[in-house]
C-alpha cells in the first residue's frame, strides 16, 4: 500500500498542537493544574481566535468559556474550554495563548507549557528533563503517524497487525510514546508507528536429551548449530554474529539446570 506523506515540519507542528491541548485537558482533569475562570479575556480582536465562541465542543454539555492558568514570573496561559461529563475538559483547538508571548522564533508549544508549569507541578530538574525527553519522543512518534495518516476507508481494510502502526496511543496519557531506552534509530526500527518488520531473536535451553554441548545445554533460536551457538535457519529470524556470541555467552554463564 502506498502511504501518503506530509511535510515533516507541518506534521511536527500539528502533533505539538494536539499535545498542547491534551496536556491542558488531562492535567486539569487530574487537578494537577487548576484553571480559573477568566471573564476578562477578550479575543474579539485576535484574528487567530476561534470565530464562534458559543459553539459547544464535541461531547461537551455546555458552551465554552474563558479560562486561565497562572504560573510564576507573571506568566499565564489563557484558553477557551467546555466542561464535559465526569468533569472532563474540552479545550478549543487554537484558543491556547501564552502571556507574555514567547520570543520571536520560539514556539508556544507543549514543551513551553510544561516548563512554565514545572514549579506548580512540583517537578525538580531531573524530573523536568525526563518529562521533556518523553514528550519529545511522543511528539516525534505522533508526527510520524500524522505524516502517514490513512483515510477511514483505508484503515478499515487493514489487518490487526498493520492497524497497530496507525494507533494514536493512550487517549488520556500525555507521555504515551516515551519509549524508555529507545534511541531515535530504535524508534524508527521497532516502534509500532514505524510499520517496519522486526526479526525476533530468542534463546532457549534444551532440557531434553536432544542436542547438547559440553558445559551446559544448547542454545536455540529456531534451531541450534553443532557448536552450541545460535543458528540462522536462513529465514531472517537469526541474530547477527555479534548478538549470537553475546547471547551464547550470557546464557551459557548461567550454567546447566539443576
Amino acid at each position: 500500500m502506498n502511504h501518503p506523506t506530509r511535510d515533516a515540519r507541518d506534521a511536527w507542528t500539528q502533533a505539538g498542537r494536539r499535545l498542547l491541548v491534551k496536556a491542558v485537558e488531562e492535567f486539569a482533569y487530574e487537578e494537577l493544574l487548576v484553571p480559573v475562570r477568566d471573564d476578562s479575556t477578550n479575543d474579539a480582536n485576535d484574528p487567530a481566535a476561534p470565530a464562534n465562541h458559543s459553539t459547544s465542543s464535541p461531547g461537551a454539555s455546555s458552551p465554552s468559556d474563558s479560562y486561565r492558568l497562572d504560573f510564576g514570573d507573571s506568566v499565564r496561559w489563557t484558553f477557551r474550554a467546555a466542561r464535559g461529563t465526569f468533569a472532563t475538559w474540552r479545550v478549543e483547538p487554537g484558543s491556547l495563548r501564552r502571556h507574555p508571548d514567547t520570543p520571536a522564533g520560539e514556539e508556544a508549544g507543549p514543551e513551553r507549557l510544561l516548563l512554565d508549569a514545572r514549579t506548580s507541578l512540583g517537578w525538580d530538574g531531573p524530573t523536568t528533563a525526563e518529562v521533556l525527553r518523553e514528550l519529545t519522543a511522543t511528539r516525534r512518534a505522533d508526527a510520524e503517524a500524522i505524516g502517514r495518516a490513512l483515510s477511514a476507508a483505508d484503515l478499515a481494510d487493514l489487518g490487526h497487525l498493520d492497524l497497530e502502526a496507525y494507533q494514536d496511543g493512550h487517549p488520556c496519557m500525555l507521555l504515551n510514546k516515551g519509549r524508555l531506552g529507545f534511541s531515535a534509530s530504535d524508534a524508527a526500527a521497532y516502534a509500532p508507528e514505524a510499520a517496519r518488520a522486526a526479526a525476533p531473536v530468542g534463546a532457549q535451553r534444551d532440557r531434553g536429551e536432544g542436542v547438547r554441548r559440553a558445559g551446559g545445554d544448547a542454545l536455540r533460536a529456531g534451531g541450534a548449530d553443532g557448536a552450541g551457538g545460535v543458528r540462522d535457519d536462513g529465514d531472517g529470524l537469526g541474530a547477527d554474529e555479534g548478538i549470537r556470541a553475546a547471547l551464547t555467552a550470557a546464557i551459557g554463564a548461567i550454567g546447566a539446570p539443576a
